[in-house]
This record gives structure tokens, C-alpha cells and sequence, in this order.
């Protein structure tokens, strides 16, 4: 049995903005690929952490020198902007600092973006960027492939006249403002023995130093805002699910086949049947319908009567 899981694309703006590289605009542009904090795409966000290790400030070079207020992990738990604080509410990771989130509820590939990393940043500009990692054992971790076309070095102030176009990243988180998380696909993963991608439990954020040293996947030097200080380096607001195993279980006897699987109530479900797995007509076995948030069952009493037959069950973002 398979899920499948449509593309959720969010569009902010009203017109088009110069497009300089080739990769997904800013906010304001409507092929913008990314999520607004509010977006109900979101099924659960990050429950807990481990392993925070701050950084250095960028400016003066030594560690743990920046603002111990901004050094409270706690504050990247849960959804974006969640106190009257924000855009100030977030955990600061210094100069090639980390932290690693966990989550109640498991990320899952689905059909476009799974998870999205939200940032602190002011504008379209000034653009402070991290790399992703996942696991699935908290063991062995998978960083996301980066790319970036950032030819020149970026001042921190003021970094809106020479700063990061978002058409030139791809794969960092960082790439968009405040209040708009930058997606990320499981599917850019190679498959590997070493990580479940239907069941990834952590998610390491690791800031990179903007002044060119660190390298994107294709060897290339990384720029954005350096030095800075007071939160130097990445300012991590939230991380949301989008994709969540639908823990499909299925259960046969005289009667029929049951189907049992989670809903959550921003998703439209549909369950579909075939007689074979190359088929490419699927017969829906109820109306499509909503869920409520918690698990469904369903019988398919004519299966009986059939020697072989499959399911599929699909869920729809909605919006």
C-alpha cells in the first residue's frame, strides 16, 4: 500500500519580482516555494531537542560570547512567532553552531516538501543560512544537498544592498523571512540502509559561516551575512511537519478487508482499490472525505468475494 501526498505550494505576493538565479524566489513572488507559519500544511511541530552547541560569535571569534538570552533551546519548540516576543523568541546557534530537534509526531516522504525550517530574518535579504540533516536513529545523519550561486561576500550591515537573492539557494535553511519556513524534501536523499525516510526522527540545524569557508554540495564557497554579532550566525525559530506516516494497517477475514490508518483534520482523504498494482485505474472505495484527527477504519466488505485486491490511500493538503 502507498500514500501519496500532492505538492503543497504556498504563493505570497501579488506580482513578479526580477528572478536572478535559478532557484525559488522570495516571498513576495508568487512561484515562491515557501510556507507561511499560519499555513495549515502543517501537522505538528518540534516537541523537544538535544545536543545544542552554540557556536562562536563572529565577530570577536571566541565561544559562547553572544547573548545568553537568545541561548534557550526551548524557544525553538512548537510553532513560529508563539510569544509576544517574536521575531526575537528563537534560539541563536552561533558561528558553526547546532541543535538537534525532536518530534512526537514523525516526519515521512511524501510528494513534495515533508518538513520546513523557519528563520528569524527581517527581510528578503539578509539571509542568515544553516544546513539540514535528518536521522531516523539518531545515529547516523543525512545532510540535505545545498546549493548556492552567491558570488561575492556579504556584509552583515548593511547587508540589504549586497546581500542573499533566494534565487541563488537552494537547500539552506535561512532562505526566506521571518514568518516563512523554507521547505525540504526527503526525496533529495539518496536511499540508504542507515535511514528510514518514512520514519525520520531528528533534524540537526548546523550554521555555517558566511565568509566563504564552507563549501555547498557542489564544492562551492557559502556567503551570507558575516560577521555578525549579538545572534551570530543562525537564528532558529521553529521546525514543522508537513508529511507524517499514515500508518496504514490492513486486516482481512470472511467478512472483508478493514483498513485502519491516522487522519488529521486538515487533510481530505481518499481510498482507492485496484486489481492489480500496474493498473492505472483505481476505483475509489468511499467519496473522498475529511479527516477529524483521529484513526479511520474502513471495511471493504465486496473483497471477499475477490482472490486479489489493493489499496491505496491518499491524503490532500488543504488549505
Amino acid at each position: 500500500m502507498r500514500s501519496l501526498w500532492p505538492i503543497v505550494l504556498l504563493s505570497v505576493g501579488a506580482c513578479l519580482s526580477a528572478v536572478a538565479g535559478p532557484y525559488a524566489p522570495a516571498v513576495t513572488n508568487p512561484l515562491t516555494t515557501a510556507y507561511a507559519a499560519t499555513s495549515t500544511a502543517f501537522l505538528g511541530w518540534a516537541t523537544g531537542w538535544t545536543n545544542y552547541v552554540p557556536g562562536i560569535d563572529e565577530k570577536y571569534d571566541e565561544e559562547y560570547i553572544f547573548d545568553p538570552a537568545n541561548q534557550h533551546p526551548n524557544k525553538a519548540l512548537g510553532s513560529p512567532g508563539c510569544s509576544d516576543a517574536w521575531p526575537y523568541d528563537i534560539i541563536t546557534l552561533g558561528g558553526g553552531g547546532s541543535i538537534t530537534l525532536t518530534f512526537d509526531l514523525l516526519i515521512a516522504d511524501g510528494g513534495g516538501a515533508d518538513f520546513a525550517v523557519f528563520e528569524n530574518s527581517l527581510d528578503d535579504s539578509f539571509l542568515e543560512l544553516a544546513w539540514v540533516e535528518v536521522s531516523s536513529d539518531g545515529v547516523h545523519y543525512f545532510r540535505l544537498p545545498a546549493y548556492s550561486l552567491t558570488d561575492h561576500e556579504v556584509p552583515a550591515f548593511p547587508a540589504r544592498t549586497n546581500g542573499v537573492d533566494a534565487t541563488d539557494v537552494h537547500g539552506l535553511a535561512g532562505k526566506y523571512r521571518a514568518g516563512y519556513g523554507t521547505p525540504f524534501d526527503l526525496a533529495e536523499l539518496p536511499d540508504s540502509p542507515l535511514l528510514d525516510k518514512q520514519s525520520v526522527r531528528f533534524v540537526r540545524i548546523v550554521d555555517l559561516i558566511g565568509d566563504g569557508r564552507c563549501r555547498d554540495t557542489l564544492n562551492r564557497p557559502i556567503y551570507d551575512p558575516y560577521p555578525t554579532v549579538g545572534t551570530p550566525g543562525f537564528d532558529l525559530d521553529a521546525v514543522g511537519i508537513i508529511h507524517a506516516p499514515l500508518n496504514v494497517c490492513c486486516t482481512a477475514d470472511e467478512t472483508g478487508v478493514a483498513l485502519s490508518f491516522n487522519t488529521w483534520s486538515n487533510r481530505t482523504y481518499l481510498v482507492q482499490w485496484s486489481d492489480s498494482l500496474c493498473s492505472a485505474r483505481w476505483t475509489n472505495l468511499v467519496a473522498p472525505f475529511a479527516g477529524n484527527g483521529e484513526p479511520h477504519v474502513l471495511l471493504d466488505e465486496s473483497a471477499a468475494e475477490c482472490p486479489t485486491r489493493y489499496y491505496r490511500v491518499r491524503a490532500d493538503g488543504n488549505r
